[in-house]
């Protein structure tokens, strides 16, 4: 999330329901994240620094597709056929930036590690970024 005001407030909602959550601003910084903590989760904005959230999302599926559930949150106005090419790349959701977004971010992340977590135990710290 390259907007630091909404970065820091999914960081609090995740928080709030017991995640600890890394903010990054730039696709750079959020591989270098993936490769040195291995989170349990990513949000993921479709338009950061450095390169293009689809690029970023293509890099964490073909690397981490199968620890790292990945969720887009985005102001863009998404087409169906949109959804279904980030779902094809490994998103497993998508998020609309509106009121209210970062709550409802963090309550789904926050569920899909749940259900993870019940399905196979995560090793490891549990992390969210």
């Amino acid at each position: 999330e390259d907007d630091p005001g909404f970065g820091r407030l999914l960081k609090v909602e995740l928080n709030a329901l017991g995640r600890a959550a890394i903010h990054v601003t730039s696709a750079e910084d959020a591989l270098n994240v993936l490769k040195e903590t291995k989170p349990s989760a990513v949000l993921l904005d479709l338009h950061l620094p450095g390169a293009s959230g689809e690029d970023l999302l293509r890099s964490v599926s073909s690397d981490f597709a199968d620890r790292v559930p990945v969720v887009i949150i985005t102001a863009a106005v998404l087409e169906k056929r949109d959804r279904a090419r980030l779902a094809v790349l490994g998103a497993q959701g998508v998020i609309m930036k509106t009121h209210g977004a970062a709550r409802i971010a963090a309550l789904d992340i926050a569920n899909r590690l749940s259900d993870r977590e019940r399905i196979a135990p995560i090793r490891g710290h549990r992390s969210a970024a």
